[in-house]
C-alpha cells in the first residue's frame, strides 16, 4: 500500500510512500512525542514545588478613599471602602560557597600562573558558585 502526498519542495511533485517508510515515520513521531511528553512531566517537577511556597504578605499598602495611602502590617486595620495591596519580601536564600576541596582545587590548578589562565579560574569559580546557589 502507498500513499501520495504533496511534496516540499514543489508543492506540484506528489511523493508516494510506502506503507514502511510510513510507519517509520510513525514510530519517529511518537518517539519525539513521547521524549517531549518526558521533559515537559521533568518540568512539571521542577515547577511544581516552586508553585507550592505559598508567601504570606509582611504588611498591606492601603488606599484611602481620599487617596492617601498607608502601610499597615495588620489587615485588621483595613477599613470597608479601602483598598489594600499585599506587600512581600522575598524568599530567604541561603548562600552556598566553595568547599575546601574546591577551594584546593582552584588553588591547585590557577595559583601563580598567566593572567588568563587567573582569570579562568574566576570563572570557574563563579560558574561553580552560580551553580550551587541556583542562578
Amino acid at each position: 500500500m502507498s500513499i501520495s502526498i504533496w511534496s516540499n519542495q514543489n508543492p506540484l511533485d506528489a511523493v508516494v510512500l510506502s506503507h514502511d517508510h510510513m510507519a517509520a515515520m510513525v514510530l519517529k513521531h511518537e518517539q519525539q512525542i513521547k521524549d517531549l511528553a518526558t521533559h515537559l512531566l521533568e518540568l512539571k517537577q521542577l515547577v511544581t514545588p516552586m508553585m507550592k511556597i505559598k508567601q504570606e504578605p509582611v504588611a498591606w499598602m492601603v488606599y484611602t478613599q481620599n487617596g492617601h495611602a498607608y502601610v499597615t502590617d495588620n489587615p485588621t486595620n483595613i477599613l470597608s471602602g479601602q483598598s489594600a495591596l499585599p506587600l512581600y519580601t522575598s524568599p530567604k536564600h541561603t548562600w552556598v560557597g566553595l568547599t575546601d576541596d574546591e577551594k584546593a582545587y582552584s588553588i591547585t590548578n590557577y595559583l601563580g600562573k598567566s593572567a588568563e589562565a587567573w582569570h579562568g579560574g574566576v570563572e570557574w569559580a563563579e560558574d561553580k558558585l552560580r551553580e550551587k546557589n541556583g542562578g
